[in-house]
């Protein structure tokens, strides 16, 4: 969730959308993902989802309102780009309140052409790399190594196309945060989220060359292989090993003691304790 320095009423932001305000009035003081909003919020859903909260303002296609007269809607034909919209709006005109603290460890091992950003915060005992980035708003907990020419928490791939077909970038204001004890090899990539989060949890090992793409979760003690891309938004439980040059696409989830095998696109997600492989086909076969 993110703040707003100074809060904007429904109404404008429909207008800031080009949509049409349904329901009651409301002030606006956050932006937040959907799921998480509450009193004050503003969020999107381009799928028709069960919506929790009547305090919050919704940028919702027309078959997802709800006319029971207590909630706010603001109607649009395509709600990421509503929402693209109305951040850009936000962050151009500096009302988006990202302060992210800037604090590093004394007994950090950092090489003399790594960047670091402000708005960093870097645990005990962890190490960077050789022309590393260290982007704003990233995490780093104790005993994690980057390796050389690591980017961490650069701005994902997100695009969303308005009426011309012309892309338009959707804002990445999340955060990227990297667990205890993990490990990144060099010229890997992890970016941060975009609404929410970028998470690698603790222990996790990360190889060389690996994307990991924005609000991606990788549980704890999971392996990423050489190579492999993780699509946007999408989750990978405890303990998986994923192969080299495997490819999960954005929004997959994955359980936890899962094995991918080299060169899979995994396309669906697959159950807990399962193999896949271009062997055995997809989506795999329980281990014993």
């Amino acid at each position: 969730m993110f703040r707003l320095k100074s809060e904007i009423s429904s109404k404008k932001a429909a207008e800031i959308c080009c949509g049409s305000h349904i329901g009651p009035e409301k002030m606006i003081d956050n932006v937040a993902p959907f799921g998480l909003e509450n009193q004050g919020s503003v969020c999107f859903s381009s799928k028709k989802k069960n919506l929790d909260d009547n305090l919050a303002v919704y940028i919702v296609s027309e078959k997802s309102i709800l006319n029971d007269g207590q909630y706010s809607f603001i109607k649009v034909s395509n709600p990421r780009y509503a929402m693209a919209l109305l951040l850009n709006f936000l962050i151009n005109e500096k009302n988006i309140a990202i302060d992210y603290e800037t604090k590093v460890a004394e007994n950090c091992q950092i090489a003399k052409s790594a960047i670091i950003e402000e708005g960093v915060t870097i645990e005990k005992g962890v190490s960077i790399g050789d022309n590393s980035v260290i982007k704003s708003g990233t995490h780093i907990k104790e005993n994690s190594q980057i390796e050389s020419g690591s980017i961490i928490g650069g701005k994902g791939f997100g695009y969303v196309r308005d009426e011309n077909r012309i892309p338009i970038y959707f804002p990445h204001i999340g955060r990227t945060i990297i667990g205890r004890e993990c490990f990144v090899g060099d010229l890997s990539i992890i970016n941060r989220g975009a609404l929410s989060d970028t998470l690698i949890m603790d222990y996790v090992k990360i190889d060389q060359n690996v994307h990991v793409a924005h609000n991606v979760i990788v549980d704890t003690g999971s392996l990423l292989c050489s190579g492999a891309v993780i699509g946007g938004s999408s989750k990978i439980g405890a303990n998986c090993f994923v192969g080299i040059n495997a490819t999960i696409r954005d929004g997959i989830v994955l359980g936890d003691d899962i094995t991918i095998g080299m060169g899979v696109s995994v396309i669906k997600n697959v159950r807990s304790g399962s193999v896949v492989s271009l062997k055995r086909g997809y989506p795999g076969r329980k281990l014993t």
